[in-house]
């Protein structure tokens, strides 16, 4: 159950999470059952919503009221403000009784960069930011290195899963925006000026990295080339990275080379794919694990 909650809270593209409490021939989480009825400090309040256009809404609240009654006991309806919301779903023609859970993806697109006071052109948006600090593995309480913070976007989300967000970025512009942001968010991250190619942390001290390296044509580079940036990058993502850890990591397609060159360096590649942007921009999202 627990995992199931954390998977609905950190996840960025669920748009619907409950769970099972029922169907017409079976009755499922006993132990919620137990603990609604046991608990007196829980209000029992409940909203009854009915998500199958092809029923008799009515009789259909009735039933699943008098079907509640025998799983949970006694309780009041509250159409405003009920502790619990529970949900009539129609899957495969077969009626489920479910209890709709909160998911993150409301809270996340909050934080998207319309909303912020500091959002470059190149700024990712809130709901991929949150995709890639998942796919980095990163847990409650670790550290979670963004070498390419810009804004801070990647950092925000990754405080908001429970992690510890460490930023590095060469432009010191982008640092304050980082900070402003955050604050505007709610969140508490930790920034530095710094090189992605120079990183001021002993081997070993990160537990995973995410990340958005420059690539598209607002992106600045110091006149560097990106495939000796993105090398140099690399190895030091994999010196400083924890053994069994990961970095998730997005790139442009005409640098294709960059799975190679992690793979020569010691990386795994995990996962790969592509996400359009806009006709000028299209993004490859690898995921990588140190061995």
């Amino acid at each position: 159950l627990y995992i199931g909650l954390e998977i609905a809270r950190r996840a960025a593209l669920i748009k619907y999470a409950g769970i099972l409490i029922s169907n017409r021939n079976s009755v499922s989480l006993q132990p919620f059952r137990i603990s609604f009825k046991s608990i007196s400090i829980v209000p029992r309040t409940i909203r009854v919503e009915i998500l199958d256009s092809n029923s008799d809404t009515v009789a259909q609240i009735r039933e699943t009221v008098t079907r509640l009654k025998e799983i949970l006991g006694p309780f009041f309806i509250n159409l405003q403000r009920p502790y619990f919301d529970i949900n009539v779903l129609s899957i495969s023609g077969e009626k489920h009784i479910v209890l709709k859970i909160p998911i993150g993806r409301k809270s996340i697109l909050k934080r998207d960069p319309f909303f912020r006071p500091f959002a470059p052109p190149a700024t990712m948006d809130s709901v991929i930011s949150r995709v890639l600090v998942n796919l980095s593995r990163v847990n409650v309480g670790e550290i979670l290195l963004d070498p390419f913070c810009g804004s801070g976007s990647l950092l925000i989300e990754a405080c908001y899963v429970g992690a510890y967000p460490v930023g590095l970025e060469i432009h010191p512009k982008s640092i304050y925006g980082a900070i402003y942001n955050a604050q505007k968010c709610g969140a508490e991250i930790n920034v530095m000026v710094g090189d992605a190619t120079k990183m001021p942390f002993p081997d070993n001290a990160i537990d995973a990295i995410a990340t958005d390296p420059p690539y598209g044509r607002s992106a600045g580079t110091f006149k560097r080339t990106l495939i000796s940036l993105y090398t140099e990058f690399l190895k030091e993502a994999y010196r400083v990275l924890k053994p069994h850890s990961y970095l998730s990591m997005c790139y442009p397609p005409y640098l294709q080379k960059v799975p190679n060159i992690a793979s020569r360096i010691g990386f795994n590649e995990r996962f790969r794919s592509s996400m359009y942007v806009h006709r000028g921009l299209t993004r490859l999202i690898s995921v990588f694990f140190v061995p």
